[in-house]
């Protein structure tokens, strides 16, 4: 595309007021700005002694046997690639899907000197540095090898210097970890003055470094801002400094109130980012409250519609939620054993915080809820931790402890649950059939339809229209995921693409063409028409190259019917269903057959192609994995495409 084409189209999305300010910012990041606001510097200064207060710390998921793999020098990177180092890493060294693969050269220089992409997925550097370690150690009473860890960590990053200064959303990452070791570790017998000393120095100085160049953050529109805005506010509250504490306060708010939509949808439209989001709301909330610091009522209830956002997605068997939008391996607070693809401790900690109950059965999830120190708000059991259909059977017997109730776990509220059909003006339609109208039903289906009417921020995935299936706690139909912000071709380009959706392609374009890395351009809008009572959602659109899609989604009990409508492209069109791995899938004639669902495809204008590929998704970042793809490639004379999706048990 051509240059100034394509600083147009920037410039038409995104506006002149944040044209300008990344000009100004591109103008200051040439000469040595940032170098005089923000200067290298070496630790031993002296900072504002720790005033602010925390809440207790619970702990109820076992995270032993990780803490002592930490001892033995073993992490795990993304929640799921484990690599062996000595007891304290390099903390430069780069990493892809558990492997080595290099090294950030510049680690003496100015934050604002190093690249983001020169050394590969710059993530995988930074990774280490979040200090998600720090979880399983404190839970651990590890203190020894907790503050062991944060001095070798510092010796090697002083102020400003290096590769972990230059983000100011793993910076605020990191300032929570060390908060919860200072406040949890602060008494005990490992916890000398000097180790005190330089963990206050950290988090000051980390601080000072956001609040620096958090407008940059804030252009962002998505969790960096909402990150480094908690970061501020954390230090604000702990060595009781106004400014920050008022400045990371009223951003917090004004970022709820631009960035979560009044359905509780996220401006980045990922469901892993919109967890992110939530952890550091709230955090800062139970923070707030902790210090007698109150957050308003219109950002309490945008978390509130953001967690049931979330529950609206989740698959009450397994916790996994379609995998959406960018996934880049975040969990802000890894506090809990269970599978980082399952959202539950998110949403139960939202209800916990929020609405001072539960929203799902107690489990192993309330976890977080407890971490947070809003677990006492949750109806504990004789057995807390048991399964869903284990609480039921154990509610009528008498509790072991008379200090502990036993009740009913209750589903949740009703302004809780996904209704049969449920459209979020973030662009979602959720439909559930009937007998999975329940949070605690085993036998649970619910199909998620993409059906955004226009954008408000920008969109990373050409994902419009593309339809998620769940069944019995199987994906059936699902999102490739995103494997990496930084990798070879065609892995780059493919992930994001339409090719990696449940939707149509046309003549092997995307829905959207990209103008960066992170950017696409020519957003298109969208009609979308719901009808509740025959059961259907429409939604269609024109894209950048003329094509048309509609797609309408019909519920008939447990039977699904889409029906896509097609015209404008030239040569053909191919409409892709992503299939569960974990399924056997045959394709008959122009039925494709698993054991739990049936896909039967018809066209107004035979004859179309039909045939199972091999795709890929990612699942955990940095990993792709092979799946079968049902691909229909219709020609210039087709229309309509129909596939009907039984649930055949």
């Amino acid at each position: 595309m051509n240059k100034l084409i394509k600083y147009y189209q920037i410039l038409k999305l995104l506006g002149p007021s944040w044209a300008f300010f990344r000009l100004k910012y591109a103008w200051q990041s040439r000469g040595d700005f940032w170098e005089r606001k923000t200067p290298q510097g070496k630790w031993g200064d002296k900072v504002p002694f720790i005033k602010g207060r925390f809440w207790e710390v619970k702990w109820s998921s076992d995270l032993s046997d990780q803490a002592m793999d930490i001892k033995a020098g073993k992490y795990r990177l993304f929640f799921r690639h484990e690599i062996s180092s000595a007891l304290k890493p390099d903390w430069f060294a780069v990493y892809f899907a558990g492997k080595r693969i290099g090294e950030i050269p510049q680690k003496n220089v100015h934050w604002s000197r190093i690249s983001d992409f020169s050394s590969g997925d710059i993530k995988g550097v930074w990774e280490l540095s979040r200090f998600a370690w720090a979880y399983p150690l404190i839970q651990a009473k590890d203190s020894e090898t907790f503050w062991s860890l944060v001095e070798d960590w510092a010796g090697g990053n002083p102020p400003n210097t290096g590769v972990h200064w230059k983000c100011g959303q793993e910076i605020a990452i990191r300032m929570f970890a060390l908060t919860c070791g200072y406040f949890v570790f602060q008494d005990d017998r490992a916890t000398t003055r000097e180790r005190k000393d330089l963990c206050r120095e950290i988090i000051f100085r980390s601080a000072v470094r956001i609040d620096a160049n958090i407008q940059y953050a804030l252009s962002q529109k998505n969790n960096h801002g909402v990150s480094e805005a908690a970061g501020l506010f954390t230090a604000g509250i702990l060595f009781d400094h106004g400014p920050w504490r008022d400045k990371g306060k009223t951003l917090l708010e004004s970022q709820a109130r631009e960035l979560i939509y009044d359905d509780g949808s996220f401006s980045q439209h990922s469901v892993n980012y919109h967890r992110l989001m939530l952890h550091v709301y709230l955090w800062t909330i139970q923070l707030g409250n902790a210090n007698d610091v109150a957050f308003s009522k219109t950002m309490l209830d945008r978390v509130r519609k953001a967690g049931l956002w979330l529950l609206a997605l989740c698959d009450p068997d397994t916790g996994r939620c379609p995998n959406l939008g960018a996934n880049d391996g975040a969990q802000v607070f890894p506090v809990i054993a269970s599978d980082y693809l399952d959202f539950r401790p998110t949403i139960q900690a939202v209800a916990a915080v929020i609405d001072k109950e539960q929203w799902l059965p107690l489990g192993p999830w309330d976890a977080f809820a407890d971490f947070l120190g809003a677990g006492d708000t949750l109806v504990k059991t004789s057995k807390p931790h048991q399964s869903s259909k284990d609480v039921k059977e154990q509610t009528t017997s008498t509790p072991q402890d008379p200090g502990i109730k036993t009740q009913e776990p209750r589903p949740a509220p009703a302004s809780a649950r996904a209704p049969e059909i449920q459209y979020l003006s973030g662009g979602y339609a959720v439909f559930t059939p009937p007998s999975s109208t329940s949070t605690s039903d085993s036998d649970s289906t619910r199909l998620i339809f993409r059906c955004p009417t226009s954008f408000r921020h920008r969109p990373g995935h050409c994902d419009l229209l593309h339809v998620d299936l769940f069944h019995r706690g199987i994906n059936v139909l699902r999102d490739a995921g995103s494997f990496s912000y930084n990798c070879d071709q065609p892995w780059q380009s493919y992930f994001s693409s339409v090719a990696a959706h449940n939707t149509v392609q046309f003549d092997d374009h995307d829905q959207m063409p990209r103008l960066s890395r992170f950017l696409l351009g020519k957003w298109p809008e969208s009609k979308v028409i719901v009808d509740e009572t025959d059961g259907q959602v429409s939604a269609g659109f024109k894209d950048w190259e003329g094509c048309r899609h509609e797609r309408t989604i019909q519920i008939r009990g447990k039977r699904f019917i889409v029906m896509d409508n097609l015209s404008g492209f030239k040569k053909k069109a191919v409409l892709r269903w992503r299939l569960a791995p974990e399924l056997d899938w045959v394709l008959e004639g122009l039925t494709c057959k698993s054991k739990a669902v049936e896909l039967r495809i018809s066209a107004d204008n035979r004859p179309v192609s039909i045939k199972l590929v091999t795709g890929w998704e990612s699942l955990y970042y940095q990993e792709r994995t092979p799946l079968m793809v049902l691909e229909v490639e219709a020609g210039i004379d087709c229309r309509k495409l129909i596939t009907q999706i039984e649930i055949k048990d």
